[in-house]
């Protein structure tokens, strides 16, 4: 019974495409898309020195604060957190200095 529903359904969803036309395109839609890929292109966009100088520099200066960040994370690793002694014992805390 099921099938005959659906194949009824498919049968009026075809029918119901008679009388209908082919999608056609423009008549010069392909003339007009090898004019495209053909026109020859223009300059890249130039890019001016001083900006480019700008980026070097604050890249530099990103740089340096990483770094800067990360000498001070390394120096001042044992600053009260959990840390590993040489014998292999961990150490919960350090210091009891809450409001500091």
């Amino acid at each position: 019974m099921m099938e005959n529903e659906q194949e009824k359904w498919v049968n009026e969803v075809m029918d119901s495409l008679q009388g209908m036309q082919r999608a056609a395109p423009p008549v010069d839609l392909f003339e007009a898309i090898e004019a495209r890929i053909t026109k020859p292109k223009g300059k890249g966009k130039i890019i001016p020195m001083r900006q480019i100088r700008w980026s070097i520099a604050i890249a530099a200066v990103l740089l340096l604060l990483n770094v800067v960040a990360i000498r001070s994370y390394t120096v001042n690793n044992n600053n009260g957190y959990a840390s590993v002694d040489f014998t292999g014992n961990t150490q919960l805390v350090s210091d009891f200095k809450i409001y500091e």
